[in-house]
Parts: C-alpha cells; structure tokens; sequence
C-alpha cells in the first residue's frame, strides 16, 4: 500500500515545477503551438455551418432566375416578364414564399455613372428585412422615391430627403432619396427605384434582368428550380445554394489543410514531449530512487510525473486556446473578409489534445521509471 500522501505529492510537484521549468519550456511551446493551431482549425470548422448559413439568410433568396441566353423573341441578357406568369400560377405559387424583380442598367448622376436597379419595394423589404436603412423605405405608392446604397451615397454627396436625377441618353428619371442601404454587398452601390420607372429610364419596358426566389423551404430546391425552368423555357434558374458551395468548399480546403498541419505538429509536438520527459526521468533517478526508498511504488512515482505534465500542458491548452482563437480570426479576414465567432468548443479542445499529448508521452519514459531502484538510505542513530 502507498505510503505516500496527497499533500507530498503536490509539495513535491510544486517544488519541481519552481527548480526544472526552465527544462520544460521546450515542451510548454510544442504543446502550445499544436493546441493553437487545433484551436484556430476548430474554430474555423464550427463556422463553416454559421456562414453558409449567414450568406444565405443575407441574400435573401435562394434561386435566382435570369435569361437562358437565346435572345429568341425577346432581348438577349433580360427576361420577358409575360415569361414569368408561372410564379404567380399554381403549383409554383404555393411552393414560393416571393419572387421579387430586378432590372439593372447604368444611368448617370451629373456625368459621373451609377448602376440602377429597379424593383417592387414592398417585396423587396420582405425578402431583405436584414438590411440596415437610414433613413426610411419607400413603398409601391411612391413613384419617384429611391433607396440608395451607402457607397453611391457617399460617392455622390446625397443623403436621406435629397433629391436625384438619373439619366440616360435623353430619358430623365427624378428621385427623392428616402434612405441609404448598407448591406456589406454590391447593394451599397446601387440605386434602387420603382421598376416601372427604371424600365422607362432604361428603356427596357417589359422586361426585368433576373427575378430573385425565395421557396418556402430549402428541401428539394434543385427539383424546383428545374421545375421552374420546364415551365418558364425563356429562363435559367440559379440555385444560390450553389455559390454558397464554392465558398463552403474553400473553407473546408483551408480546414483540411490546417488539420493536416496540427497532426503534424501534434506528432512532432509529442515526441518532442516525449524527449523532454526521457531526459527528466533520468536527471532524477536519485529522485526515484528515493522516493521508493520511502515507500513509494511505481503508482506513486507515476501519479507525480503524470500531474506535472499534465500542469505544464493545462497552461500550454489554455494559452493554445486563446492564440488559436487569434489565428483564426487572422485567417477567417485575410481569407473571408471576416471574423469568426468566439465558441468555447475550440478552447475545451485545445485543453484535452494538450493534457493527452502530455500524458501520451509521459507513459514510455515512465516504463524507465518503474525499473529504478529503491535507493539507499542512511540513518543516524
């Protein structure tokens, strides 16, 4: 039975973490630079669901539909809107929550260029409750009022109440400015007016540029799309899950790739742990030895090594923690153009993969331990 108490244990642990920590500085950097980056690999792996779901829920719909391209019957690069009476027929009607029509040209703003976009406000302020407005929407009953993008706004010196005329060749168009748009997209550069007023000005009539879609569920959306392109030939329908894919698949590139280099900084890492413990096994066989002249056996010499390791890496996982978090958001701007939310997740694993690299490579120096003879020790009488 061990005669060694709990007390001793930590006295003994203490002491040794005040006399050996600069020999366990090599250890306490490979442990931290691994827990980092399985920190930063975490966090960026978490936000992958968060993002994509984010980019959905920012745009709004989830199909887009715009010309086919053959630019039979009709003008090339824009959708006839007799072409679209589908939408507001049965099936398809009951299947969409709205669908909300763009037309898009470059008008001027005393000779300096802006891109307009007309469109049904009173849709277009369902399908993107998530912007934030300045000022005040306008409605369906204001022909000549326009929201303006907080880019365009500030490029053109105009804010909420101003007015604005846009031109094209000899066709004029007067708005009053109700609010500014910011969004963090090419919404910010863009002046948004009644449809009917944009088709005028762009001498478009009848026709829209794309109709975004918002279905009133995410399942099945590829089979509606196609659907949609059976019943309405002239257009081509763009599930927007699919962009979000290209974005989804980069993150998860980037994921792979620093999980490949935290496993192989986990390795290295331990083995390099593995060393520093080998050399402190044998610096204190004296230790050891005497320890077991005391009265310790092999589960108490284990115990003592295995709690000053794993202290050693518990400081190690939570700095690792919090660097990781760090890198992750470097990563996330330089990459994505922005942050990654801070989770506890990735701290918490950080901590385990520090304490069991520690206690990993604890265990084959500590098979030496048990092999150490009790040492000699002298009394006075």
């Amino acid at each position: 039975m061990s005669r060694v108490g709990t007390p001793f244990v930590f006295r003994l642990l203490l002491r040794s973490l005040q006399r050996r920590w600069r020999k366990g500085v090599a250890a306490f950097l490979a442990i931290s630079a691994a827990t980092t980056l399985a920190g930063a690999t975490t966090h960026l792996a978490l936000s992958i669901e968060e993002r994509v779901g984010g980019t959905l829920a920012a745009y709004g719909a989830n199909i887009a539909l715009v010309d086919r391209g053959w630019g039979a019957g009709g003008v090339s690069g824009y959708v006839p809107q007799g072409g679209l009476r589908p939408l507001d027929q049965d099936p398809l009607r009951a299947r969409l929550a709205l669908a909300v029509p763009f037309l898009y040209g470059i008008a001027q703003v005393d000779d300096r260029p802006v891109v307009v976009a007309g469109t049904d406000f009173e849709l277009l302020r369902s399908l993107s409750s998530g912007w934030e407005v300045q000022g005040a929407w306008t409605d369906a009953s204001d022909a000549s009022g326009a929201m303006v993008g907080l880019n365009a706004a500030q490029k053109l010196g105009i804010g909420a109440g101003d007015s604005l005329v846009l031109k094209q060749e000899t066709r004029e168009l007067n708005l009053t400015v109700r609010g500014l748009v910011a969004t963090g997209g090419d919404e910010e550069n863009q002046v948004f007016t009644a449809l009917a007023g944009a088709q005028r000005l762009l001498n478009r009539e009848g026709y829209v540029s794309m109709v975004q879609v918002r279905a009133r569920t995410s399942e099945g959306i590829e089979a509606l799309a196609q659907e949609m392109e059976q019943q309405m030939p002239s257009v081509r329908a763009t599930t927007v899950r699919q962009v979000v894919e290209g974005e989804r698949h980069l993150v998860s590139r980037v994921v792979l790739l620093l999980t490949l280099v935290t496993a192989g900084v986990v390795v290295a890492g331990t083995l390099g742990v593995v060393a520093t413990t080998m050399t402190a096994i044998l610096e204190r066989r004296g230790e050891v030895g005497l320890m077991k002249a005391l009265g310790a056996g092999n589960a108490d010499v284990f115990r003592i090594f295995l709690i000053e390791a794993a202290s050693v890496a518990a400081m190690a996982g939570l700095l690792g923690g919090a660097l990781g978090f760090g890198l992750a958001e470097a990563v996330s701007w330089t990459v994505f153009d922005a942050g990654v939310p801070w989770r506890w997740e990735p701290p918490l694993v950080a901590l385990a993969l520090a304490v069991g690299m520690a206690i990993a490579a604890s265990l084959p120096p500590l098979r030496a331990a048990s092999v150490v003879e009790p040492a000699l020790v002298l009394r006075s009488e």
